[in-house]
């Protein structure tokens, strides 16, 4: 299903003379007349219109106005060097942009924001000493500010459903993966461009594959994962990245959807077939930025200790050995090792032990849910 979303901008000049509307693809970039373009809402200007000299400050302010779905607002940006010229304060009003909907690991945040403009207006109006700039957008938004929160509400539910307080990163994914894959239906008789969202993903069950990956990008992070939104195969569909272990897998929960065995898990980009990115998630920058893993994600399946049952003596120290399948799965790193009772008997992050006191206590090894056991006595000698 084609990624779908419209950027209209509108430039006024500085002489307040109308200049060319022009039609811009959010997806290509690219530009292109328009004729018959509808004159953006009148907005009064208000005391709520702030002044800004960076595209930080202004960026996150206009974030804060997007997650509230303000349908208009006004600001000021006050630098000269950044809107001195129509060219540069044109420029400025997309890095604005570009800072509100950055991604910044809050779940209605970055890409949420990003793919839920279905189109937008605006329109800048530099003074004439060149030292000050008006800017007034005008946004449609795909979902209501009601079902926005609605998907952060229900979405939160969802997680504390499925019981993640003692799970891996892997496995938190995989139980948001498994529910999407059983619950979520793909829409192929509606027209609405509400199936791009991930209100009719997790609501009412059914959405083209936008909005599998925004409901996606969302219940992650709202587990505590990182996440990105990716688009790709010439604007025609979306997935997702999914950070485990310091490096990004590819998943697609849209075309897993019903199967009884995954293809497009936690794979690499080599593994990850039909897939291919647009420029915009394929730069320099962004593959720096989210590094992927070379190869596929393993899951340990089981953990065992050498000793479920021993002896140390006070002050002596003993070696516990734990066996995981598959050993060579990045979640190796996530083994953590704990005492019952460390008046009784310590244990370091290798597994070592160290008696304590006189006593008796439990010696327990984990990788998220899975876990293994050593009852330990400890004697004096």
């Amino acid at each position: 299903m084609k990624v779908y979303r419209q950027i209209i901008v509108m430039i006024i000049s500085v002489m307040l003379t109308f200049g060319h509307f022009t039609n811009v693809s959010a997806m290509s970039g690219s530009v292109s007349d328009a004729s018959g373009f509808k004159a953006m809402p009148q907005i009064q200007i208000t005391s709520e219109a702030k002044s800004y000299k960076s595209v930080s400050s202004a960026g996150k302010k206009v974030r804060s106005y997007l997650k509230k779905h303000k349908a208009t607002f006004t600001f000021y940006i006050t630098k000269k060097s950044l809107i001195s010229t129509k060219k540069k304060a044109k420029s400025t009003a997309s890095k604005i942009l570009k800072k509100a909907y950055a991604h910044t690991k809050t779940s209605n945040e970055g890409d949420s924001i990003e793919w839920n403009i279905d189109h937008w207006q605006y329109n800048f109006l530099i003074y004439g000493s060149r030292k000050k700039c008006r800017y007034t957008f005008a946004i449609t938004y795909r979902m209501t500010k009601a079902q926005d929160e609605e998907v952060q509400t229900q979405g939160k539910a969802l997680i504390k459903s499925l019981d993640m307080a003692n799970s891996t990163d892997y496995q938190k994914v995989k139980k948001i993966y498994d529910w999407m894959t059983s619950n979520i239906a793909y829409d192929h008789v509606s027209t609405s461009g509400m199936r791009y969202t991930p209100y009719n993903a997790l609501i009412k069950k059914k959405a083209v594959c936008e909005g599998y990956a925004l409901l996606f990008y969302r219940l992650c992070l709202m587990a505590g994962v990182n996440c990105r939104f990716i688009t790709g195969n010439k604007k025609s569909h979306a997935w997702n990245i999914v950070k485990l272990n310091g490096k990004y897998y590819n998943v697609d929960s849209t075309w897993d959807a019903g199967n009884s065995r995954y293809r497009y898990f936690l794979k690499s980009n080599a593994n990850f077939t039909e897939h291919t990115r647009d420029k915009a998630y394929n730069t320099k920058s962004f593959n720096s930025t989210y590094k992927m893993s070379t190869k596929d994600y393993v899951p340990v399946t089981s953990l065992t200790l050498d000793v479920t049952a021993g002896y140390v003596l006070v002050g002596n120290k003993g070696q516990l050995t734990a066996t995981l399948v598959d050993a060579s799965s990045p979640d190796v790193a996530n083994l953590k090792w704990s005492s019952s009772n460390k008046k009784v008997a310590t244990v370091s992050s290798k597994g070592v032990v160290t008696g304590v006191g006189e006593g008796q206590c439990v010696i327990t090894a984990s990788v998220g849910d899975l876990k293994a056991t050593c009852t330990l006595s400890v004697f004096k000698y």
